[in-house]
């Protein structure tokens, strides 16, 4: 059953504030990250998207608008945090709170477990 917000792996990242190099993508893009953004993430590099892409959410909507496309959404495989901090945030606009809060109201709570287990 879908919940209000969650829209699907087929809706696209345009609902959200997460809009991909100009473009409608898919959640699926994004978490399949294929979302067809030029981002490189060679940590050895200084000057590469990944060192230098802006920490806050808000500079790396505008980072990730203004990157070129490398490929169509879904065609090609590109491993990146960019992608992944994009998906995370589609996410938390989606269910309205962060993931560990929201698991912990859907599946812990209503489950009865109160600690973690431990060793």
């Amino acid at each position: 059953r879908q919940r209000a917000g969650l829209g699907g792996a087929r809706s696209t990242a345009s609902g959200y504030p997460c809009s991909v190099a100009n473009s409608v993508v898919a959640i699926a893009n994004l978490l399949q990250m294929s979302s067809g953004i030029a981002c490189n993430e060679d940590y050895a590099d200084a000057e590469s998207d990944v060192n230098v892409m802006p920490a806050d959410l808000l500079g790396l909507y505008r980072f990730v608008a203004e990157k070129p496309r490398a490929s169509k959404a879904g065609e090609l495989f590109n491993y990146n945090a960019a992608e992944t901090n994009l998906a995370g945030a589609a996410l938390r606009a989606a269910i309205g709170d962060n993931l560990s809060a929201y698991l912990s109201r859907k599946i812990w709570r209503p489950l009865a477990c109160k600690r973690r287990r431990t060793g």
